[in-house]
């Protein structure tokens, strides 16, 4: 019996070729401008709040996590898993001057919303330089 189910797992992972070892998977990203705000949208189905971390350092924001097969899963016979299991990490670079403790996060329904208010930028200086007379030397 054992021997039929090395053989039958052995076809599967034929048919979806590749091995049903935990591999990495890429979460979705959406990375967009709003107004004041660069907001970053990463799909995490699956994944509580404590299974994400995220960091910033030296100029990028990093999300990690890990989405890891449920126990009951492995013991049942299933005949196809098209979910991905593993670590993941997302990484972008922040614009210069971004405060890293003014970043939120939030999570609602499988989707972590991730909010960077951008530098307020400087306007340019804009002025008129007025032209004086000059008597003439005599």
């Amino acid at each position: 019996m054992a021997r039929d189910m090395t053989d039958t797992m052995t076809a599967l992972e034929r048919m979806f070729d590749r091995p049903f070892a935990m591999q990495a998977w890429t979460p979705s990203l959406e990375l967009f401008q709003k107004e004041d705000r660069l907001i970053a949208r990463v799909e995490v189905p699956g994944l509580k709040k404590e299974q994400i971390t995220i960091e910033v350092a030296d100029g990028r924001l990093t999300v990690r996590g890990e989405r890891r097969r449920e126990e009951e899963v492995r013991q049942a016979h299933a005949v196809r898993s098209e979910r991905e299991y593993g670590t993941f990490s997302r990484s972008f670079t922040l614009p210069e001057g971004v405060r890293p403790e003014a970043i939120t996060a939030t999570m609602t329904e499988g989707v972590l919303e991730i909010v960077v208010p951008l530098p307020v930028k400087a306007a340019p200086m804009v002025a008129t330089v007025p032209i004086e007379d000059r008597p003439r030397a005599a």
